[in-house]
């Protein structure tokens, strides 16, 4: 990568969050928290990269990049895309909905040796891109990452955050996440790419199903070293009744889960996952009753509606209406930006002592009946005995507006992560999630930094 002339290159750089990562990328530049990084942008349109990236930069006396670090390109282009993402050591892709935009640019960055990061939350991509680059990256060197924003490193490396508050003897055996998002007097609107993937993702679940078994038939799972039997997951609403929850929650329908249990097997099969890998589930608050009532009304429809084509478009097409307002195609003005933050707090639980395993059957003495040896062998091994946690640990991750003010900070915290720790990552090459590279880097102190901070509640 010695001959690359950037550090970095925004791919999709004029979308809604493309463009707050540039922004954001710029302002580091300018106040010297991440001088000398040299970076570019790509996108479809000349006139959008000016309008959407270049003009606001300047509006605001920051430095663009230079003409010949801006590429005109469309994904469907694969040789200028090769070309493009090659001379970047790291791409950043902020394209979507990544299940029809993204695959080109993970081809063309596994194709030129360039390192790839994107923001996806659509665990069926993230499941193909495995199927289909793994091998070849991990043979050519190169690391490509999912998920490396608000989806899913609160909730990623937030687990095993809370994991390693358990210190030996004890053992963490499950962890809840709840995330909350609190928004201001100006209410909130995301922008509609979001919802837009959501509806997608629910309309491909025999999508997903079928890569995920065709993932595990290719790359047989490790065996997840956890402790303790598995807490019933709940689908909602419920209340949760933890302080500094105490509000009605629903299952969380994004990639958290799925993320973290790819995490957590990559982790085992390198022989690390021992006290990092509690049973997880992820969860969201609705508020109090009227806000559960009503997401469980909308809930349903959006679910009904997403499994067929003609429900799909109904939803395309009406986003705010299906969305109760939460996503339109403006997105959130400055005001709604500044007034909302997120809270994840995680809800650990463990033992300070782990339980062990019965004593095993004695083995059969020399000579024995040949029934009582073939019973002894069909014998299922002994389980360890039902024993309730007796530690909880609460930790919470928490920050600013999660879609476009700490998306940026965590991507290219991520971003500075790679480039800067690249040699002492526990790997070099391969389609991986962001807590099995990131489990000893740097990265959560580096995000306190920027206000994105863990912290033990109690």
């Amino acid at each position: 990568m010695a001959s690359r002339d950037m550090d970095i290159l925004v791919v999709g750089a004029s979308g809604f969050t493309g463009a707050h990562v540039c922004k954001r990328l710029a302002r580091s530049v300018a106040d010297g928290s991440w001088a000398g990084v040299s970076w570019g942008i790509a996108g479809r349109s000349r006139t959008k990269l000016e309008d959407k990236v270049l003009a606001p930069l300047r509006a605001e006396g920051l430095a663009v990049p230079g003409e010949e670090s801006i590429t005109v390109v469309d994904n469907s282009d694969a040789a200028a895309l090769r070309k493009a993402v090659g001379r970047a050591r790291l791409c950043l892709n902020c394209t979507g909905p990544y299940r029809f935009l993204g695959e080109s640019v993970v081809s063309a960055c596994v194709d030129s040796g360039t390192d790839y990061i994107d923001l996806c939350g659509e665990p069926e991509f993230m499941q193909r891109m495995t199927l289909k680059f793994h091998e070849a990256a991990e043979a050519k060197g190169v690391l490509i990452m999912h998920a490396c924003a608000f989806d899913s490193v609160p909730a990623d490396l937030g687990c095993l955050f809370a994991a390693k508050q358990f210190v030996s003897p004890a053992v963490c055996s499950s962890v809840s996440s709840f995330v909350t998002l609190n928004v201001g007097p100006s209410g909130y609107s995301g922008h509609a790419t979001t919802f837009e993937a959501a509806v997608h993702g629910f309309g491909s679940a025999a999508d997903l199903r079928k890569v995920r078994k065709e993932v595990q038939a290719k790359f047989p799972p490790s065996q997840i070293p956890r402790v303790g039997a598995r807490p019933v997951e709940r689908g909602g609403p419920f209340y949760e009744q933890t302080p500094g929850i105490e509000a009605y929650c629903f299952k969380f329908p994004g990639a958290d889960s799925a993320v973290v249990r790819s995490t957590q097997n990559s982790l085992a099969g390198r022989g690390e996952g021992a006290g990092l890998c509690p049973h997880y589930s992820a969860y969201f608050t609705a508020g109090q009753l009227w806000g559960a009532t009503q997401m469980t009304l909308f809930g349903g429809v959006f679910q009904t509606l997403a499994k067929s084509g003609w429900g799909r478009n109904l939803l395309l097409n009406n986003v705010g209406a299906f969305s109760r307002g939460l996503f339109s195609h403006e997105g959130p003005t400055e005001d709604q930006m500044n007034e909302t933050s997120f809270e994840m707090t995680f809800l650990a639980k463990g033992y300070s002592t782990p339980p062990t395993a019965a004593e095993p059957p004695a083995t059969p003495a020399a000579g024995a009946d040949p029934g009582e040896v073939e019973a002894a062998a069909a014998a299922p091994a002994p389980a360890p005995p039902t024993v309730e946690p007796d530690v909880t640990v609460v930790t919470r991750v928490k920050g600013p507006e999660p879609g476009y003010v700490a998306t940026p900070i965590i991507f290219l915290a991520v971003a500075r992560c790679l480039l800067e720790e690249r040699s002492s990552l526990p790997v070099s090459g391969g389609v991986h999630t962001p807590g099995s590279v990131l489990v000893s880097s740097s990265l959560v102190d580096r995000l306190g930094k920027d206000g994105v901070t863990f912290e033990v509640v109690g």
